[in-house]
């Protein structure tokens, strides 16, 4: 889990900041808009939007933020199972998944606020709609795909009258059915296979980080740089 913001311009609804969450393994996103940022909605949005429509989590990754790090966050998740994960400050690789998902989501906002400053709230449900439905680089499919088992029905699919409607149009009940319980049988295979391809992606970056890194040794008495950031107060 993840916040952008403060946005400037906030919206017309005076909305500030995006609370975004993302599934490791189907790259599925979920956001809302929020006015301000506590702890109670953190609570509320784990609750409605993931364990209400997905299930508990076992764990969840955030950053250190007393908003995420504060006692009724903590008391929350205990109470429900939850083990929570903070990634390292300033070492954004450790909650990557979410960090990339809001790039994506600000640089199409970006675009919105430049003719509609006020008004870019409106398009977080079209802009999560496109992400679901884009494949992903590390799967290869669509993280729509890996939750329902099937591509979702999109506009352009009904105005060409696609092959894919065609067919299910033509279909008898029972047959449609049929299809749709073979669908979900292989989507297991296809979870495996999207499976394969993370690891075989993340086989290649480690591989080509380990090509530009020189392995260096220390012993006890080495002069060494310590860098020492600068910790946000609000963290």
């Amino acid at each position: 889990i993840n916040i952008i913001g403060q946005i400037h311009p906030p919206s017309s609804k005076n909305h500030k900041y995006i609370l975004v969450v993302i599934d490791y393994f189907t790259k599925w996103v979920e956001a809302i808009l929020l006015k301000e940022v506590e702890q109670k909605e953190i609570i509320d949005f784990i609750e409605d939007h993931i364990i209400t429509r997905f299930g508990i989590p076992q764990t969840i990754t955030t950053d250190q933020g007393t908003v995420f790090t504060g006692r009724k966050v903590a008391q929350y998740a205990e109470s429900r199972g939850i083990k929570l994960i903070t990634s390292t400050p300033y070492y954004a690789q450790a909650n990557g998944q979410v960090e990339t998902a809001n790039k994506i989501i600000i640089s199409l906002i970006k675009k919105h606020i430049s003719s509609k400053p006020r008004n870019w709230h409106e398009t977080l449900v079209q802009i999560l709609w496109a992400y679901r439905n884009s494949p992903r680089d590390a799967t290869k499919t669509t993280p729509y795909k890996l939750v329902y088992g099937h591509e979702a029905i999109l506009l352009i699919d009904i105005n060409l009258q696609s092959i894919h409607i065609q067919k299910q149009s033509d279909f008898p009940n029972e047959d449609y059915w049929n299809l749709m319980y073979d669908k979900l049988v292989s989507l297991e295979e296809e979870r495996l296979l999207a499976l394969q391809n993370m690891v075989q992606q993340k086989e290649r970056i480690e591989k080509t980080y380990n090509k530009r890194i020189k392995a260096r040794s220390f012993r006890v008495g080495d002069l060494v740089l310590k860098v020492i950031l600068p910790m946000d107060q609000k963290s």
